[in-house]
């Protein structure tokens, strides 16, 4: 009965949900977003949301690692390597921003001991209906969003054309960037506990071109960044 409940209690345990996460920092200039990482037996999840000036959170193709030191102050520097312990790798592949200097990132890892190698499946954010929208356009130059354009027809017809005439504006069209992707890998791709784990950690977003070479690109090309801390578990 005992080694039954041991052994109920450590199932538990490694089912458990762990949750890492921290502020990010853009570089030098305050907090710009989050970076979260969930485990949950064989599932996990990465997820990071940025909204930061466009000129430094440039529109394209980032990378996201992880570095192996803490970040000291409000500065991204001195970070270090790209942390690597014993097959987990600190690069956590590519995040895409847009051109207003956000960055929705979202990955589930499903962990299949039985697959080769990793398989990858996205979605990125959906097509948006942008037609001209009606409005009504008083004589003192204010407008009003038609809800109901017959009714509003009606409406100009019964008090004239005096009171209000019907225009068509552009609305604003821009559909913030999304990245929903799936991945299933016959390993983790982090660890929250352990001698490979990632808490106390710094992750890290930066320019993509220079993601090849770490010493060279860890500090210059860095664009946003924060130290992971256990939050839950």
């Amino acid at each position: 009965m005992l080694l039954i409940l041991a052994c109920l209690l450590a199932t538990a345990r490694l089912a458990a949900t762990l949750t890492a996460s921290c502020n990010l920092l853009q570089h030098r200039n305050g907090t710009i977003g989050t970076a979260t990482f969930t485990s949950n037996g064989n599932k996990q999840r990465i997820e990071v949301v940025v909204k930061g000036n466009p000129y430094v959170v440039t529109k394209g193709i980032h990378a996201l690692n992880i570095r192996s030191k803490v970040v000291r102050g409000n500065s991204c520097d001195g970070t270090g390597a790209i942390f690597s312990k014993k097959g987990i790798s600190g690069e956590l592949g590519k995040v895409r921003a847009g051109e207003r200097g956000e960055i929705n990132q979202f990955t589930d890892i499903t962990i299949d001991p039985g697959v080769k190698g990793p398989s990858m499946s996205g979605l990125i954010e959906p097509l948006k209906n942008c037609a001209p929208e009606p409005h009504k356009l008083y004589k003192d130059g204010s407008s009003e969003k038609i809800l109901d354009l017959e009714k509003a027809k009606k409406e100009k017809d019964k008090r004239g054309k005096k009171w209000f005439t019907i225009v068509y504006k552009e609305p604003d069209c821009y559909q913030p960037v999304q990245n929903r992707d799936k991945i299933t890998q016959n390993k983790p791709m982090f660890y929250l506990k352990g001698k490979k784990s990632i808490v106390g950690r710094t992750v890290v977003v930066q320019t993509y071109a220079d993601n090849d070479d770490a010493e060279a690109s860890q500090n210059p090309s860095a664009i946003t960044c924060c130290t992971l801390e256990l939050v839950m578990e």
